[in-house]
């Protein structure tokens, strides 16, 4: 999220540990309760594989 809180006041509560563990699954997103998200557009095209991941599949 460092690019997203560098780029606006409208996510820097997010540096917040605490508020940003209030972070909710919304309509196939991620969501805080300030209305604070992200499409799932972007969470897609920014994601990333994690190798860990890949091979223990």
């Amino acid at each position: 999220m460092s690019p997203y809180i560098n780029q606006s006041n409208f996510f820097k509560q997010l540096e917040d540990e605490k508020y940003f563990k209030t972070v909710r699954v919304s309509l196939g997103s991620i969501q805080w309760k300030n209305r604070q998200d992200l499409s799932p557009h972007t969470l897609y095209s920014k994601s990333k594989l994690l190798s860990s991941l890949s091979e223990s599949a």
